[in-house]
Order: C-alpha cells, then sequence, then structure tokens
C-alpha cells in the first residue's frame, strides 16, 4: 500500500466559512502597507473544537491597516479614531495583552494568547474603492468583524447554504403536522334516501307502446283534415308528411 493522505481531514478550500473560531496568536508585526500606511499584521492559528475541527492548525491572516491617507504612519493621535484605531484596540482588549500603550510590547506578547474571532466570508466585489474594474471580483474571500474573550462565545460555524467549503444547499425539513395542530376532520353524514325513488329507479321501465292511429278516408283536394296524433287542422296535401312527424316526435 503506497502512502496516505487523510483525505477527509483536509477542508476543500483555505477559505474559512463564516463563523466564530477559538484561535492563538502566532505573531503580530508592525509593517508597511503597499501605499505606505502604517499596519498591523496579524497571524492566529485555529484551535481544536467539536464545531471547527476541520480547520484545526489552519492560520487566519489579517492585516489591520491604522494609517490614513492624511496621516500615513498614524502619528497624530486621533488618526487611530477614525480608521482601524478602535478593532485594534479590540483585539488587545479580548485577547487581554496587559500593555496599553506600548505597541512594540503588545506585538511582543501576541504569540501564544487565545481569544475568539468572528470571521466572515464574502466575495470581491466588481469593482475596486476607487472604482476600477477588480481583477479578483467573485473570488471568495475572509475578513473578521469582532473579537471575543473566551469566555464571551461558543465556537461555531454558520451552516447557512452556499457558506463554507463543500457547503450544499440545505432544505428545511417539512414537520408533519401535530394532532393539536391538525384540524379535526367531521365525517359526512349518511345521504338521506327515499325508498320510494330507490323502488321507483330498480323497477323494470314499462314497455313503450305505439298510439293506434285511425285510419284516413282520402280527402278532397284543399280540404283541410284534423291530425288524430296532435289534433291540429292541416291541408290535405300535407297530411300524410304532418303524421309521420307527429308519430316521430312521440317515439
Amino acid at each position: 500500500m503506497g502512502r496516505q493522505m487523510p483525505w477527509d481531514d483536509i477542508p476543500d478550500s483555505n477559505v474559512f466559512p463564516t463563523g466564530v473560531y477559538h484561535v492563538q496568536g502566532v505573531k503580530m508585526e508592525e509593517k508597511i502597507s503597499g501605499n505606505g500606511k502604517l499596519m498591523y499584521a496579524v497571524d492566529v492559528s485555529i484551535m481544536e473544537h467539536p464545531a471547527t475541527a476541520l480547520y484545526t492548525n489552519m492560520h487566519f491572516f489579517e492585516n489591520i491597516v491604522i494609517g490614513t491617507e492624511d496621516d500615513p504612519l498614524a502619528e497624530v493621535p486621533g488618526t487611530w479614531t477614525k480608521g482601524f484605531g478602535i478593532k485594534y484596540k479590540q483585539l488587545i482588549t479580548k485577547s487581554q495583552i496587559a500593555e496599553k500603550h506600548d505597541l512594540d510590547k503588545q506585538c511582543a506578547s501576541f504569540p501564544g494568547v487565545q481569544f475568539l474571532v468572528a470571521i466572515q466570508e464574502f466575495k470581491e466585489p466588481a469593482k475596486t474603492r476607487d472604482g476600477q474594474e477588480n481583477p479578483y471580483a467573485g473570488q471568495p474571500r475572509n475578513k473578521s468583524n469582532r473579537y471575543y474573550k473566551i469566555s464571551e462565545k461558543e465556537p461555531s460555524i454558520d451552516k447557512k447554504p452556499g457558506v463554507g467549503p463543500g457547503a450544499a444547499p440545505a432544505v428545511a425539513p417539512q414537520a408533519p403536522p401535530t394532532l393539536a395542530q391538525a384540524a379535526p376532520v367531521t365525517p359526512p353524514a349518511p345521504a338521506q334516501v327515499n325508498p320510494a325513488l330507490v323502488a321507483a329507479a330498480a323497477a323494470p321501465a314499462p314497455p313503450v307502446v305505439a298510439t293506434p292511429v285511425a285510419p284516413v278516408a282520402p280527402a278532397a283536394p284543399g280540404q283541410m283534415l284534423a291530425c288524430t296524433v296532435c289534433g291540429t287542422q292541416v291541408p290535405a296535401a300535407e297530411f300524410a308528411g304532418h303524421i309521420q312527424a307527429c308519430l316521430a316526435k312521440q317515439g
């Protein structure tokens, strides 16, 4: 047998499905972004938990950009309140790093700290922030929405349709109605039967007896004759046809 790989233990993608993950700090470094802004590059690994076991030991990376266009290196205290300074402060608070001011000491204290991070999966938009065509449009990405202390949340993964690697559309099962919910069905009342109608329907139909027609003596031209069937006065020349028509109607 050849070398085996743990196929079922490997996620289908390195993009995390939306959820809350228990993580451990690996590294946090002060860096300058590609457009010259101060940022902090964060690297955490997913801790083992039954709800997120498939992603254990995988790394989640994000860059928290502090600098702005007006103050790229965040040298003005007010810059920290305009950009992602609030998010950075929340990270330090929820990871329970004791240092509140010295950024170098905060970075040095980051490896090994444990906390929870709410990660969201999204797709790259068609346009960039400056209105340009996005070459990565439609590709799945991750971003963090919030941090929590260990005691504040339980790790979980959003199981909505289409979220996460290999997720299949979920169909909510239709539960059968309980006895309390089902409307009572009243059986129909038996039909009232008229015995006379039943007897009449069962009796054989009486035979059809043709009405005897008395022979008619030849009539003179222009003479009117009374029909022996309907009693109508009919010219003698039309009498025979009228009698046949009346007999046909009765039959």
